[in-house]
């Protein structure tokens, strides 16, 4: 079995975590679908319009009792929705300013478990 050009450099794991997220254009929310150590896939409003490095909050992660906070980079978009009509966005994210103590924390979630 082939990896066909996985250039993934940490396991990730589905996951469904709000988000908040701050652009230069204003806040949106929006829904993390997976997330590794280093990065996630993220759906949000297509009222935003993203720019290549932005903030954002991860809500709601299982034993925490705070948001996440996160400075990320754009790497890509899709467009998400049917026949044409777009009802939202998806991006994939590379993490670019997260503490090492969160990351380890994301690590251990993906793992599937937590301390």
């Amino acid at each position: 079995m082939s990896l066909q050009n996985e250039k993934r450099q940490h396991p990730r794991t589905k996951v469904a975590l709000p988000v908040i997220i701050e652009t230069a254009h204003g806040f949106t929310d929006g829904q993390i679908l997976d997330i590794s150590a280093s990065g996630a896939f993220v759906l949000y409003r297509n009222s935003l319009k993203p720019t290549n490095k932005f903030y954002m909050a991860i809500a709601n992660v299982p034993q925490l009792s705070r948001h996440l906070p996160v400075g990320a980079e754009l790497i890509r978009t899709n467009s998400v929705g049917p026949d044409g009509h777009f009802t939202s966005q998806g991006m994939g994210v590379r993490f670019t300013n997260i503490s090492t103590e969160d990351r380890k924390y994301i690590s251990a979630l993906v793992s599937g478990y937590t301390k």
